[in-house]
């Protein structure tokens, strides 16, 4: 018969392992399913006369996943059964980059970097209390000649979700990302 100290010092060389293997389904697990954003918007009326790199986002720790987070009150959770493609940063940082790909006059394609464009991703979630999807970015253009701050703005959208189903949900925070970025090309496209 094994002795307690035997026994102990088993479990805690097992336990960090079921850990691990626990954890390592989660990751692969196949009921999650996978979104994306919908492509960058067409050309915009608004052109944007120079060049402008989007920075990777900056986002709470909690937005640095590929999980969709939703907030009851001051508890936080993640959306059962669906995930991003990728992090959210880098999924907002490339979109972001497409929608002003679109916008640039074709005339200034060539030059280099003119301005950064650095973002605070401050909310991209489902509020389950209010029954609808927030997203708030705050964005700051910024001379790269000599790291002069030219504008900064906050951008803000809500939309109403009817049910917690990850397609409606990812379906309202798709739109109103989107919006969002149509916004902010226009604001570059003004600032620059």
């Amino acid at each position: 018969m094994a002795s307690s100290t035997t026994v102990m010092r088993a479990a805690r060389l097992i336990a960090p392992l079921l850990l691990a293997a626990g954890l390592g389904g989660c990751a692969g697990d196949p009921q999650q399913a996978a979104f994306d954003f919908a492509p960058a918007a067409p050309r915009p009326q608004r052109t944007v006369h120079a060049q402008v790199h989007v920075l990777e986002p900056v986002a709470p720790t909690d937005l640095e996943s590929d999980r969709i987070l939703v907030r009851t009150g001051a508890a936080e959770a993640v959306l059962a059964g669906a995930r991003w493609t990728g992090p959210l940063p880098a999924m907002i940082q490339s979109r972001l980059s497409d929608s002003l790909q679109n916008a640039y006059d074709p005339r200034k394609v060539e030059g280099g970097v003119d301005y950064n464009l650095e973002t605070d991703v401050r909310s991209f979630e489902l509020d389950a209390d209010q029954k609808q999807v927030v997203v708030e970015l705050v964005v700051k253009l910024v001379s790269v000649r000599d790291n002069h701050v030219v504008a900064v703005k906050t951008f803000k959208a809500q939309s109403p979700v009817a049910s917690t189903d990850p397609g409606v949900v990812t379906a309202a925070l798709n739109g109103a990302l989107s919006g969002l970025m149509a916004q902010i090309v226009g604001f570059v496209a003004a600032s620059v």
